[in-house]
C-alpha cells in the first residue's frame, strides 16, 4: 500500500513539475496538458520495477515484471490508432475507440495468454472451490521455476 501511495505522490508531483517546466520553455498550451499523462507513465514504472523488487526479496526468486505481448497489443492499438484518424472525427469516436480496444484485446488474448490462462476465465465457482482444498508447494520447491 504504501509503493502505491508514494505512486500516487509521485505522479502528482511530476505532473506539477511537468506542466510548470513546460511553461517556462515556452511550450504550446496542448503540449502542457501531456505532462500529467507522462507523469502518470513515469509514476506507473516506478511502482511496477518497486513492486517487482519487493516481491523478489519476499520470494528469494527473480520476478520478471515485463510482458512482451502487452508491447505486440499496444502496437497493434497503435496502428489501429492511427488509421481512424483518417476517418472523420464522430466515426473516429464510434469505430476508433472501440476498434483499438479490439485490436489490443485480440492481440493480448491470443500472444498474451496461454492455454492455461485462458482456463482459468473459464472457470466456474465449483472448480474454484475445489481447488481451495488443494495444497501448492513451497515456492522455490518444485525446480521449474519460470525464469
Amino acid at each position: 500500500m504504501l509503493i502505491s501511495l508514494a505512486m500516487l505522490a509521485l505522479e502528482a508531483g511530476l505532473a506539477v513539475l511537468l506542466i510548470i517546466g513546460m511553461r517556462r520553455f515556452g511550450l504550446p498550451v496542448m503540449f502542457q496538458a501531456t505532462g500529467p499523462a507522462i507523469a502518470l507513465m513515469l509514476a506507473l514504472g516506478f511502482a511496477a520495477i518497486a513492486k517487482s523488487r519487493l516481491l523478489c526479496g519476499i520470494l528469494g526468486a527473480r520476478v520478471n515484471g515485463w510482458r512482451w505481448p502487452l508491447v505486440w497489443a499496444a502496437a497493434a492499438g497503435t496502428v489501429v490508432g492511427v488509421l481512424a484518424t483518417y476517418i472523420p472525427e464522430w466515426a473516429e469516436l464510434l469505430f476508433g475507440i472501440p476498434g483499438i480496444l479490439l485490436a489490443f484485446g485480440a492481440v493480448l488474448w491470443t500472444k498474451g495468454f496461454k492455454a492455461e490462462d485462458r482456463e482459468l476465465f473459464r472457470m466456474k465457482k465449483a472448480d474454484i472451490e475445489e481447488l481451495e482444498d488443494f495444497e501448492m508447494p513451497a515456492p522455490g520447491t518444485t525446480g521449474d521455476v519460470v525464469r
